[in-house]
């Protein structure tokens, strides 16, 4: 789920399939998009406000956290290939 960090207010639930492991997500700095990350090693984007995600970077191994600048539209995504990706939330191409 995710809540206004203000009020505490419920706006917006996600189911996740349940899984032997995790799945790491991260909220944009502006609150507006959830990040996370699938068992097929891509990372997603989508609105808060509901909508279809939107595919913003793979990896080559399963994908272990995602953390959003506090200071631009990036999220950083770290996985078991050994690398950190920074992923664009608009347009552009990550950068390895």
């Amino acid at each position: 789920t995710v809540h206004d960090p203000v009020s505490g207010a419920l706006l917006r639930a996600h189911s996740v399939t349940p899984a032997p492991f995790h799945f790491p997500v991260a909220l944009s700095r502006d609150g507006g998009t959830l990040v996370t990350a699938d068992t097929a090693f891509r990372v997603h984007a989508r609105p808060v406000s509901g909508g279809p995600p939107r595919l913003i970077g793979r990896c080559r191994g399963q994908v272990r956290a995602l953390a959003a600048s506090p200071v631009a539209d990036v999220v950083a995504s770290a996985s078991e290939d050994h690398l950190v990706r920074l992923l664009p939330l608009g347009e552009g191409e990550p950068l390895t």
